[in-house]
């Protein structure tokens, strides 16, 4: 809940600041937001209706409709600085609770909160080296691609000769194809590998797509089982919110010889300033349910993908899904530190 209070307060920040995308519509988080709501209600509808097509909808839609949306609305340094600062609070945020589950497999019972916190700050450099580096080497191809063909492409004359090498352009652009479709496939894998490895943030680039891709089959499995994991369980927190907005709102409205609970939902308008008021902090805090979802999306992710990935290293290598790293072992392996 504390990391979406970070992250909503930073987009509404921004909105406000930056203004609407366009005349009379939303700003970059607010659509956003949307955008990802509209994602998490086709894999539920996918799972509802046993629709793949709406699963793998949903999933797209999640990954890279998105930011791809927002790029092309022009909302491309919303997507380029919010997203770094989201990017490094979801990566601390899922770190801990990658971290916790870990343990917890581990050591069949949940870790003490001064141990979680000690330990997630040992690897939180990592957490974030995670996520951080191959965005930055995708930055610095799209970067060299572009201006490389400033460069090479923009002199007359001189650019008969550009063109001839721009070859080298050319394979940067190869290389980031395969660097966002190795994110698209395995990024999810990049804080667990931290998390339950204590890998460096690098290392576990390469280890997770070496893990992924020694077993294809067993990891594609998991995603599916992971996106169906998530649509059943928006089911049932729907169900569990709605109820509850229900009885509080019913319950409470029994009692209340007011308008505020019917203006709240919209259902008069001509109150007076004070219901009004009363009604807009009714809201808030029924919005609040919303964050209870979010904030179970978040657990789940991290909870599903670290148990896939102890799962996926014992097929490759056949680690005990008992063995994690911890303080005193060295990192990246199970071998403890030489103390000479």
């Amino acid at each position: 809940m504390f990391c979406l209070a970070v992250l909503v307060g930073g987009g509404h920040l921004w909105d406000v600041i930056a203004g609407p995308l366009a005349e009379g519509g939303q700003g970059p988080f607010a659509t956003a937001t949307t955008q990802i709501k509209t994602s998490l209600a086709a894999i539920e509808h996918g799972v509802l209706h046993l629709s793949p097509g709406d699963l793998r909808t949903g999933l797209v839609g999640l990954v890279w409709g998105t930011p791809s949306m927002l790029w092309h609305a022009g909302a491309c340094w919303f997507v380029t600085v919010w997203g770094l600062f989201a990017l490094v609070v979801l990566a601390l945020s899922l770190g801990v609770q990658s971290r916790y589950e870990a343990t917890l497999v581990a050591q069949r019972h949940a870790p003490s909160f001064d141990r979680l916190l000690d330990e997630s700050a040992l690897l939180a450099p990592s957490f974030v080296a995670a996520w951080c580096t191959p965005v930055a080497i995708a930055a610095g191809l799209g970067l060299a691609i572009m201006v490389g063909s400033f460069v090479l492409l923009n002199v007359p004359v001189v650019n008969i000769l550009g063109a001839i090498v721009w070859g080298v352009a050319l394979a940067g652009a190869l290389g980031l194809a395969v660097l966002l479709l190795a994110m698209a496939t395995c990024g999810a894998l990049l804080v667990p590998a931290v998390a339950v490895d204590g890998s460096a943030g690098p290392d576990a680039m390469h280890r997770a797509f070496a893990t992924a891709t020694s077993r294809p089959l067993r990891w594609i499995g998991g995603i599916v089982v992971i996106v169906i994991g998530l649509g059943a369980g928006l089911v049932l927190m729907n169900v569990v919110t709605s109820l509850a907005a229900w009885l509080a709102t019913g319950l409470g409205g029994m009692w209340v010889f007011n308008d505020a609970f019917a203006v709240q939902a919209g259902a008069a308008t001509d109150a007076s300033w004070i219901t009004t008021r009363t009604a807009e902090v009714l809201g808030f805090w029924l919005g609040l349910l919303e964050w209870v979802v979010a904030a179970w999306v978040l657990c789940y992710l991290a909870a599903a993908t670290t148990r896939s990935w102890m799962l996926l290293r014992s097929a490759v290598d056949g680690t005990a899904i008992e063995d994690i790293w911890r303080p005193g072992l060295m990192r990246g392996t199970l071998a403890p530190v030489d103390e000479a």
